[in-house]
C-alpha cells in the first residue's frame, strides 16, 4: 500500500497590531502531522532553512476542551451534544420554521433542544440586556430616553413630518400587523395545526375573556412557529461580533449569533361588534432561539489546543462578504442566488507570533470541516448512522408584562372554524 502524498498548506504568519502575513513558509506533512518546514527569505547569503518536527495533532472534537478551558460552559455544551448526537442535518427550511408536514416530525425528532439555556445566563450579558430593553421599549420610555438614534425604535412626534417605522420592536406596526395576520389565520400550508388552536378559533372560543397560551409554550417549536410576532437579532451586526479573542464571551461561543423572539402569553379577548375584535396583550413570552448548524460555507477561526485566534483581517473581510451578501440578496435587480450562510472559507493555518511552530501554529476551522466529519463518521459506523446533530436551541421562556399594546382583529368569515 503506497503512503498517501504529503500535504501542503501554506501558512499566515501573524504578528500583534499587524495584519496576517503571507510568508513563503510552508509545511509539508505526511499522514502522521510529521512536518517538513521550509521557510525561504531573500537576505543576500542566507541559506534555507528545512527542518523535521512532529506538530501536535489537533483534532476538532478537541474545541469542545479548549472552550471549556477558556470557561465557556455553554460553547462547550453544543459542541458535545453536536459531537454525541446521532448525525443529522438541519433542513434549510427548518432554520426558519417554514418546514412543511414531511420535514417536522423529523426536525421535532431529531433537532429540538428546549430550555437550553435560563435566563439568568443571558442576561449576564450586556449586549442581551440592551436588545432586550430595545425590544420592549414603549413610547413613553423612548421618550424619556430622548433617543433619536434611527437604529432604535422612532415613534411619530405631532412635530415631526414623517414617522420612522424602525424593526426590532414589539410596538412598530410591522409587529402589530405579523400578531393581526397570527389571529386571522384559520390554517396553514398543510391545512393543519397539529392539533393546536388557530387564531380564529381563539378568538371565537374565548371572546369577551382572557386566553393563556400555556398549551402552546408546551411544545416550543411550534410555539414558535405559529406565534412570534416579533424578534431581535443578537451578535448578526458585524459590529456586535468579538473583533479579537480576547474579546469572546460565552454567549457568542455558544450561538455565534442568534434571536430573541416574542409571542403573546396572556390575552383579553373583546367583541366590538360580528366579526371585529378587540385584542389586548397582557404578557408576552421571550426566548432566546438559534439554529446550530453547519449548512454553508463559514469561516470559524483559527484553533489549536491552546485557544482561538481572530485575525481582524479575517474578521472584517467576513463581515464584509456577509454584508455584501446580504444586500445582493436583497436587491432585486441582482438576479444572483446567494448562499445565506456566509459563503467565506479559509483553507491556510496561521502561525501566530512566528515563535514555535508547534506551540504556535493554528489550524482554519470552517464550516465543511464539521460536515466533512460528519461524513467520516458515518463511514466508520457499522449501522452507517454516525455523529453530528444540527440542532434548534431554544432557551427557557420569560413572562413579561407589557402595557399599551392591543391590536383590532375583523375575521371576514367564520365557515371554516370549529368550535
Amino acid at each position: 500500500m503506497s503512503n498517501p502524498e504529503p500535504k501542503e498548506l501554506d501558512i499566515y504568519v501573524y504578528f500583534p497590531n499587524k495584519k496576517p502575513i503571507l510568508l513563503s513558509r510552508r509545511l509539508i506533512c505526511n499522514a502522521e502531522l510529521v512536518c517538513e518546514t521550509k521557510l525561504e527569505k531573500n537576505e543576500k547569503g542566507q541559506e534555507r532553512k528545512v527542518e523535521k518536527i512532529q506538530i501536535e495533532r489537533f483534532k476538532l472534537r478537541d474545541i469542545e476542551q479548549v472552550m471549556r478551558n477558556q470557561g465557556w460552559e455553554m460553547g462547550a455544551k453544543t459542541q458535545h451534544l453536536w459531537f454525541t448526537g446521532k448525525a443529522y442535518q438541519l433542513p434549510e427550511e427548518a432554520k426558519n420554521a417554514s418546514e412543511d408536514g414531511s420535514i417536522i416530525d423529523k426536525v421535532l425528532s431529531n433537532a429540538i433542544e428546549a430550555n437550553f439555556v435560563d435566563w439568568d445566563w443571558l442576561l449576564s450579558f450586556n449586549i442581551v440586556r440592551e436588545k432586550l430593553e430595545q425590544l420592549l421599549m414603549t413610547k413613553k420610555a423612548f421618550m424619556v430616553k430622548n433617543i433619536y438614534n434611527p437604529n432604535y425604535l422612532i415613534y411619530c412626534y405631532d412635530f415631526h413630518d414623517a414617522c420612522y417605522n424602525v424593526p426590532y420592536n414589539i410596538y412598530t406596526s410591522s409587529a402589530k400587523n405579523a400578531l393581526i395576520n397570527k389571529f386571522k389565520s384559520d390554517k396553514d400550508s398543510n391545512n393543519n395545526r397539529f392539533g393546536y388552536k388557530f387564531g380564529k378559533e381563539i378568538l371565537l372560543g374565548y371572546k369577551n375573556s382572557k386566553y393563556i397560551f400555556s398549551q402552546e409554550m408546551e411544545n416550543i417549536h411550534f410555539y414558535h412557529r405559529y406565534w412570534q410576532f416579533q424578534y431581535i437579532p443578537i451578535g448578526d451586526g458585524g459590529f456586535e461580533k468579538p473583533v479579537t479573542e480576547s474579546s469572546i464571551e460565552d454567549w457568542f461561543a455558544t450561538f455565534g449569533s442568534f434571536t430573541l423572539n416574542v409571542a403573546p402569553y396572556e390575552i383579553d379577548i373583546t367583541e366590538i361588534e360580528k366579526n371585529v375584535y378587540k385584542v389586548d396583550i397582557l404578557k408576552v413570552a421571550i426566548y432566546a432561539r438559534d439554529t446550530f448548524d453547519f449548512n454553508g460555507n463559514q469561516y470559524l477561526g483559527f484553533w489549536n489546543k491552546n485557544g482561538v485566534v481572530l485575525p481582524m483581517m479575517e474578521n472584517f473581510r467576513q463581515a464584509a462578504y456577509l454584508g455584501m451578501n446580504a444586500m445582493l440578496s436583497k436587491a432585486k435587480e441582482f438576479k444572483l442566488e446567494m448562499n445565506n450562510e456566509v459563503d467565506y472559507a479559509i483553507q491556510k493555518p496561521l502561525l501566530k507570533n512566528g515563535d514555535s511552530i508547534n506551540k504556535d501554529l493554528y489550524f482554519p476551522v470552517n464550516n465543511s470541516d464539521y460536515r466533512r466529519w460528519r461524513e467520516n463518521s458515518k463511514k466508520n459506523d457499522p449501522a452507517g448512522i454516525g455523529f453530528g446533530r444540527d440542532m434548534i436551541l431554544f432557551s427557557k421562556i420569560n413572562i413579561q408584562k407589557v402595557e399599551d399594546l392591543s391590536i383590532i382583529v375583523r375575521i371576514d368569515n367564520e365557515r371554516d372554524v370549529k368550535k
